[in-house]
């Protein structure tokens, strides 16, 4: 299959915000909320649409685009 680069720059398929959305895995989108809230020192609310948004504005804050 063909990589799916979210404009974040993550790979979709294998991005767990993805999954859980796609899937409406709510254990999965709380526990990568906590996840990345913890790795970057920010509040990371475990809703689908909020996720996906502070993914990108992770990715844009590490790479400093």
């Amino acid at each position: 299959m063909k990589d799916m680069i979210g404009y974040c720059g993550l790979d979709c398929e294998k991005c767990d915000a993805y999954i859980a959305t796609v899937n409406d895995d709510q254990a999965l989108r709380e526990k990568t909320a906590k996840l990345w809230a913890e790795l970057n020192n920010a509040p990371i609310l475990p809703e689908p649409a909020r996720m996906l948004e502070q993914s990108s504005k992770i990715i844009r804050l590490l790479w400093k685009i």
